[in-house]
This record gives structure tokens, C-alpha cells and sequence, in this order.
């Protein structure tokens, strides 16, 4: 333990003397530089265009300023450890903390928080550190020198949990009981994550009905837990286990997959009950499984149940509403009228359709690759329109 202060002392009086500074990484720079060139120059050069109105104004303001920000913010970023301060500079604040007013440091996944000792002082906050040269010097002098909080906070947790009577008479059997929280919460996301791959590659009812119920049984795991585990958590930050993966898994199979085989007609009938499922499962999830020992990232697990409820009803509402619809088919024809292909984040696939039964407007689908790979400008594609099970239209496509 002296050896190791020792080590902090050495390195902190160096630092008093030697002003050191952490910038952008020169090539990021360079890509930051080039980035905000292209997107002035498409500013400038959509100026340029001869039809003008308010949006061939705002684009070119918006790409121009953007791009601005950008070169400046790799110019001007730099934190700076010199005479007892931490510094961190951007091109519009500039925060500065005296090393004796630091209190401790908390580490995320791309920021460095520096906690004040001072109630009165805010906080200040490296972001995106590893973009900065020597990044890995100025992680180890951090944490060479400040405490970490969370890991404070871990232990503490720790030692609240195994004080509580709630749990057991003994601290033997509170371990015991967290120990069999952990281990419930890991077979239920292997679960999850099986359940996932059956609905997707299988293609067998069971696993559809299974990725259905599956998320909604982590309300079950949860009440039953006693309170250890929690819908979502950070184990740098918590000692509590969660069930997020066992819901996201077959939630995300449930939407691809009834995205990709069922296409809805008319959405009237869909926004009540996309809406009504999502909000209950949300407010049930919160209520039950919110980790409050992660209290400054409370809105983000808002935020997070309350997306991922969404996913859930959509891929819900929309397979009882397509996959248990045993009305009888009904086909209609329809010209291919054109196709085009959308590149972006992933490749999409649309067909121009003509008009068709009581569709009277001409519309574009989007269809698998194989589907539009063998089907040409002039053929005639099948379309069977049923009515749905929740009275939500929908309609499947098929080369005749």
C-alpha cells in the first residue's frame, strides 16, 4: 500500500511540473478535417443549385455548420494537467477542477466522469477520452490518483444486501440467495437467446407462441427474485443480475420476423392495441425491475423499457394479428410497374405495383432479394388480402 502511494505521489509531482496535454489523435484528426470539408462542400455546392427555396437554404446552413463545428472541435478539444488542475477545453466551454477538489472518478463506456468534492461545483466530464493521444496514459494517471466511486459504491451495495434481514437470518444465506438470483437470471437470458434463434431459423409455431410469452416471463423471474434482480443493470455499478437479454433476444426475432413475412394493408385498427400493450408492459417492467441503485441513469432505463415494449408490441400485435388469421384468402392481381433498390444501413428491395382490388393508388413494397431478383418491369405478381384476426388488414405478395 506505500509502494502504491508512493507511485501516486511521484506521478502527481511530476505532473505539477510538466504541463501535459491530451489532444485529438492526429488521425482522427485528419478524418475530422475531411469529414467537415465535405460536409461544408456540400453545403456551399447545394447553394449552388438553381431552385431555391426554404429547405435548398436551411440544408446548405445546417451541412455548413455542422461541418464547421466539426473541424473546430478537433482544432480546439484538448484536457490539460498542469499546477494542481484538470482542464478539459472544447470550442465552446472550457471546465477546469482543481485535483485536491476532486472527489473521485466514475469510468462509462465513453466518458470519464471527474466528481467534485464541492456540492456547489458541477461535475466535469471527459468525453469520448479514447479519441485523445495517450489516451491509456491519461486513463492510468485517473485512476492512480482518485478513488473509484463506483467501485465504492459497489462494495457498499454489497454490504447494505448481506445486512438485510428481508433475505435471511444469516449473511450464509443472503449470499446464497443472491448466488441463486445470479444463476436465475443467467438461465433465463440463455433462454431468451434460444428462443431467439428457434423463432428465427426453425420456423416452428411453438417457438413463435414461446417468443411471445418468453419476454413477459421476465416479469415472473422478477417478482420472485425478492428484489436481486432488476430488468436492467451495470455490473460495474451494481451488484443486482438482470433479465434485459432474455427479453430483448426474441423480442428483436419476434419484430424481424413478422416485419419480414406480413405486410399491413391499412393501420387504423393498429395503434391501439400497438399502443395499448407497449404502455402497459413498460410501466409494468419499470415498476417492478427499475435498478434504483442506478440513480443518475434513471431516464435512460426509461427510455430503454419503454423502446424495447414498443419492439415487443409491434412484433406481438402484429403476429396474432397475420400468423393466427385463418380467414380464407383472397387474390388479386397486379402489375409490376418498376423496382428500385435502397442502399443504406442495409439493402432494401422494392416493386412499383399497380392498382389491385381495393387498392385504388399505385404503391411500392418492399420484397426479399430472391423475389425481386426474378421478377421483371411487366409481370404479374398475387396478392392475398385477408382481414386479420385483430380486424388489422394485411396482405402477402407472390409471384404467380
Amino acid at each position: 500500500m506505500q509502494k502504491h502511494h508512493l507511485i501516486t505521489y511521484l506521478v502527481v509531482s511530476q505532473l505539477l511540473i510538466m504541463q501535459q496535454e491530451f489532444t485529438v489523435k492526429n488521425g482522427l484528426k485528419i478524418f475530422y478535417y475531411l469529414l467537415g470539408a465535405a460536409l461544408i462542400g456540400a453545403g456551399l455546392f447545394i447553394l449552388t443549385l438553381p431552385h431555391r427555396n426554404n429547405l435548398t437554404y436551411f440544408v446548405p446552413v445546417y451541412f455548413t455548420a455542422i461541418g464547421g463545428i466539426i473541424v473546430i472541435n478537433a482544432v480546439w478539444r484538448k484536457v490539460t494537467l498542469s499546477n494542481g488542475t484538470i482542464t478539459i477545453a472544447g470550442p465552446f466551454k472550457t471546465r477546469e477542477i482543481a485535483i485536491s477538489d476532486v472527489k473521485g472518478i466514475r469510468f462509462g463506456q465513453k466518458r470519464i466522469t471527474i466528481v467534485s468534492k464541492n456540492p456547489s461545483q458541477a461535475d466535469v466530464a471527459i468525453v469520448n477520452y479514447a479519441n485523445l493521444n495517450s489516451d491509456n496514459q491519461l486513463v492510468n494517471y485517473l485512476k492512480g490518483t482518485f478513488t473509484d466511486l463506483d467501485a465504492v459504491d459497489l462494495d457498499e451495495q454489497q454490504q447494505n444486501l448481506l445486512q438485510d434481514p428481508n433475505l435471511g437470518f444469516t449473511v450464509e444465506e443472503r449470499q446464497a440467495k443472491l448466488g441463486k438470483a445470479k444463476k436465475t437470471a443467467m438461465a433465463y437470458n440463455i433462454g431468451g437467446v434460444v428462443v431467439a434463434v428457434g423463432c428465427i431459423l426453425l420456423k416452428q409455431p411453438i417457438f413463435t407462441i414461446l417468443a411471445i410469452a418468453y419476454p413477459l416471463l421476465s416479469i415472473a423471474v422478477i417478482i420472485t427474485s425478492n428484489g436481486l434482480i432488476k430488468f436492467f443493470s451495470d455490473s460495474k455499478r451494481s451488484i443486482y443480475p438482470f433479465v434485459i437479454l432474455g427479453f430483448i433476444a426474441p423480442t428483436i426475432a419476434l419484430f424481424a420476423k413478422s416485419l419480414a413475412m406480413y405486410k399491413i394493408y391499412s393501420f387504423d385498427n393498429f395503434w391501439l392495441p400497438f399502443i395499448g400493450l407497449g404502455v402497459v408492459v413498460a410501466i409494468t417492467i419499470f415498476r417492478l425491475g427499475v435498478n434504483t441503485s442506478l440513480n443518475n441513469n434513471l431516464t435512460a432505463q426509461i427510455i430503454l423499457m419503454a423502446g424495447l415494449s414498443l419492439f415487443y408490441s409491434f412484433g406481438t400485435v402484429n403476429e396474432i394479428n397475420c400468423g393466427y388469421d385463418k380467414s380464407p384468402d383472397q387474390y388479386y392481381k397486379a402489375s409490376v410497374l418498376g423496382h428500385h433498390i435502397s442502399h443504406g444501413k442495409s439493402t432494401s428491395y422494392y416493386l412499383y405495383l399497380s392498382t389491385w382490388g381495393p387498392c385504388h393508388e399505385q404503391k411500392q413494397i418492399s420484397v426479399d432479394r430472391s423475389f425481386y431478383d426474378n421478377t421483371n418491369v411487366g409481370d404479374s405478381v398475387k396478392i392475398d388480402l385477408k382481414p386479420g384476426l385483430l380486424h388489422i388488414p394485411w396482405f402477402m405478395v407472390y409471384r404467380n
